[in-house]
């Protein structure tokens, strides 16, 4: 829960923006789908809202300043260990 480093911080917000950048999110949609049609400026807009708020950022940051995950500490469910 301790805050950021300045320097991580500021190009994870950089990153973040840039990401969130409508013309990104086109971008991004244009490689997604073979045709253009398959999407509109409303759903452009949906996936950008999805970014504002307050917990954006942090989440984002999380997730790439995370370490990686070391396959060996992951448990598989219970289900699964019985078979």
């Amino acid at each position: 829960m301790l805050p950021a480093p300045p320097v991580p911080r500021a190009i994870g917000r950089y990153m973040f923006d840039r990401m969130r950048d409508l013309d990104t999110i086109r971008a991004f949609l244009d490689n997604a789908y073979s045709r253009k049609e398959a999407y509109d400026e409303t759903l452009v807009q949906q996936i950008r809202q999805c970014t504002d708020g307050n917990g954006g950022h942090a989440a984002f940051a999380s997730i790439m300043w995370s370490p990686p995950i070391n396959s060996q500490q992951v448990r598989r469910p219970s289900s699964i260990e019985r078979e």
